[in-house]
């Protein structure tokens, strides 16, 4: 499927940047740093972006990582917000859904809602911006993300196994699924 620019009027994106991070580099240690191209094309498809936030433990992840990870995001124009790792808890998550329902409240010019992250837990505010009218933009890796979110999304930018970015319309996938069960 051709790769295609998402127009939108205002957009806000919120990066669960550990979830992502995690799943496009399961169990690596980097020694030489970062990838973050696949975030980049992602983030390309993306137009009248007011602002772009990544929320995570950072220390944590330049542990893993071994490199700023921090530095590396606002080096790409992102606002990073830290926050420390709490076992048993997703401080993240609980920030994101936060900003996410305050900017809801805040900005009624607020067209697009772009979630960085394949977690269920994501699920209850895509639904309620959903039902306010707002378009829902997924950016997850393929192969962790929740179905419940999914259904939810209006589109989905995949980041796939090779870190690639795909484009996908959710109309067109399900008008799609519906012909081939049709064709059995």
């Amino acid at each position: 499927m051709q790769n295609k620019r998402i127009t939108t009027r205002r957009t806000i994106v919120w990066l669960d940047i550990e979830n992502l991070l995690r799943a496009m580099f399961p169990g690596q240690r980097l020694h030489a740093g970062l990838d973050m191209t696949p975030l980049k094309k992602a983030l390309r498809h993306l137009t009248d972006v007011a602002a772009i936030y990544a929320y995570g433990d950072f220390f944590l992840l330049s542990r893993i990582f071994r490199c700023d990870v921090e530095q590396m995001l606002r080096r790409l124009g992102i606002v990073t917000h830290h926050l420390a790792s709490i076992r048993g808890k997703n401080s993240a998550d609980m920030a994101i859904v936060t900003a996410i329902h305050i900017a809801l409240a805040e900005q009624p010019d607020l067209t697009t809602v772009v979630i960085g992250s394949g977690d269920g837990d994501f699920r209850p505010v895509a639904a309620y911006a959903r039902s306010l009218g707002k378009e829902i933009v997924l950016i997850a890796p393929f192969d962790s993300l929740s179905r419940q979110l999914k259904g939810l999304a209006h589109r989905m930018i995949y980041l796939d196994g090779n870190f690639s970015t795909t484009i996908k319309n959710q109309r067109q996938t399900a008008l799609s699924s519906k012909y081939l069960a049709s064709r059995q």
